[in-house]
C-alpha cells in the first residue's frame, strides 16, 4: 500500500503544480503590472529620493509591453540599503547633504595652498 501512496501523491502534486502554473501564466499579464506598481510605491516609501525615477522606469517598461515586475522587485530589494547608506553618510557628513563628501575630506581637498 505504501508503494502506491508515494507515486500517487507525487502525481497529484505534479498535477496541482502544473495547474497552478497554467493559471498563473494565463493571469500573469493582468496582475503583474499592478503588483509592480505597488512594489515601486513601497520602495519609494522606503527611499523617497528615487521614487519618481523608479516609477518612471517601471512605467517605461510597461509601456514597452513588459510587466516591470523584476525591475520593481529589484528596486524594493535595494531601497532599504540605499536608505541605510544615506543615514550613515548623513552621520559622517555632520548633517550636510549625503551626496557631498565628508567634511574632513573637503578640508584636505582644498588645502593646496600650503
Amino acid at each position: 500500500m505504501r508503494a502506491l501512496l508515494a507515486p500517487l501523491v507525487a502525481g497529484l502534486l505534479f498535477l496541482m503544480v502544473t495547474g497552478a502554473r497554467l493559471v498563473l501564466e494565463k493571469e500573469y499579464l493582468s496582475w503583474a503590472p499592478a503588483l509592480a506598481l505597488l512594489l515601486v510605491r513601497l520602495a519609494g516609501w522606503l527611499h523617497p529620493i528615487r521614487r519618481k525615477e523608479w516609477s518612471a522606469d517601471v512605467r517605461a517598461v510597461q509601456g514597452e509591453g513588459g510587466t516591470g515586475l523584476w525591475e520593481a522587485a529589484g528596486f524594493l530589494a535595494g531601497a532599504p540599503w540605499l536608505t541605510l547608506r544615506r543615514i550613515v553618510l548623513g552621520l559622517l557628513t555632520d548633517g550636510s547633504s549625503s551626496r557631498d563628501p565628508p567634511s574632513y575630506w573637503k578640508m584636505q581637498h582644498y588645502r593646496h595652498d600650503s
